[in-house]
């Protein structure tokens, strides 16, 4: 995405503050996200975050309930508006006819901004980080392993900021953070320091990218916490106890102990830690089928990274029709946009759907007709 594109997203942020300033006063809306750490492509949704005032202390789908009703109210400006208030964090998803863009708005806590600034600094430490972050990004859209319901976009590209940790190219965030700088929010610490970086290592991208790969090809996931707080693998075991968890976790246990936070979940195929919510494993939606495909395709690509010429490995492993794709593909109306919550099925599926279709139209029949003929007994 290019800045262009997010300079007119401008008019986006000032139309919906001005729609949503005469219902709650002094609202604010920031932008996160990849927009914010430039991993955005160019038919990337935009994520924002509505900030209100303390007195708005519902919970947040009732807002967003609300939100829904009011954007439907413009239709000329918006379509495609759907709320979701059963996820873990409720949002409204619409279109914005004048930008042309899918949006994700979310009245949740300051922190996905918070961590999006910190993935802003990473991938502007070193020009090769967000060249081999957008590279992977787009590989895992190629496959269809990354988005709703998949591997998060954002844990992805913490195991790319790990990884380069491990090549001594990134910090610690521990080392970004210090003792005299400190900034709460939700009981964690979002305050770090821009440190410039002083990376030594002249290793190619090409040679980063096949690095990648083999790295987590190797990695034994269900073994370890991936901590980019501390930048290095801790044993899961360690954080089955509050006794034997790292010395460097003191925030973290003190939350613990004082119940402002449950212990990470360890339940998980991966567990990749936040930097700065230590609770929050990134990697929880990932379930035992598709943590198998994702090691497979790291195989898939270590494979082609050995017997390929440097010519032919970017252009097999992004293009490749190897990997299984999705029964359910993307629906996409003809002016680009996609249409929230239809998939377009194969033949075989739309056969199943049909007959289920006519067993409930025949079940329904029944039941009106069995009612019927009650009420004309009595």
């Amino acid at each position: 995405m290019s800045k262009e594109d997010v300079q007119h997203m401008q008019n986006l942020f000032e139309e919906l503050e001005d729609i949503f300033e005469k219902i709650w006063h002094g609202c604010q809306f920031e932008v996160f996200g990849s927009v914010v750490t430039g991993l955005a492509l160019k038919n990337s949704d935009l994520d924002l975050l509505c900030h209100l005032r303390p007195w708005f202390n519902q919970p947040r789908a009732v807002y967003v309930i609300q939100a829904r009703k009011i954007l439907k109210s413009y239709s000329t400006r918006f379509r495609n508006v759907l709320a979701i208030t059963k996820a873990k964090v409720p949002i409204v998803k619409f279109y914005h006819i004048p930008t042309q863009r899918r949006c994700d708005l979310s009245f949740s806590g300051p922190l996905a901004a918070h961590n999006s600034q910190l993935l802003e600094y990473y991938m502007l430490s070193d020009e090769r980080v967000l060249q081999l972050a957008l590279i992977v990004k787009y590989w895992s859209k190629i496959h269809h392993f990354t988005g709703e319901n998949l591997m998060p976009n954002y844990c992805l590209t913490l195991l790319v900021v790990f990884y380069l940790q491990q090549k001594n190219i990134l910090c610690p965030f521990i080392s970004l953070q210090q003792k005299d700088d400190v900034r709460i929010v939700d009981v964690w610490n979002t305050a770090f320091t821009r440190i410039p970086n002083k990376c030594d290592t002249t290793e190619s991208l090409y040679s980063l990218l096949g690095g990648f790969f083999k790295y987590y090809h190797n990695l034994k996931f269900d073994q370890c916490v991936i901590s980019l707080y501390t930048g290095r693998l801790i044993e899961r075991e360690k954080f089955s106890d509050i006794q034997s968890v790292p010395q460097e976790y003191e925030s973290y246990c003190a939350n613990v102990r004082s119940e402002l936070c449950q212990p990470i979940r360890l339940d998980t195929c991966m567990c990749v830690q936040d930097p700065i919510t230590h609770s929050r494993n990134c990697a929880v939606a990932v379930h035992p089928k598709l943590a198998e495909r994702i090691i497979d395709l790291f195989k898939n690509a270590v494979d082609l990274y050995d017997k390929e010429s440097s010519n032919n490995f970017l252009r097999n492993l992004l293009y490749t029709e190897e990997s299984p794709t999705p029964t359910h593909k993307p629906f996409f109306r003809k002016d680009g946009n996609k249409s929230f919550g239809i998939t377009k099925l194969s033949k075989r599926n739309q056969r199943s759907n049909q007959r289920a279709r006519n067993c409930k139209r025949k079940f329904n029949n029944n039941k009106n007709r069995l009612n019927n003929q009650q009420i004309t007994n009595n």
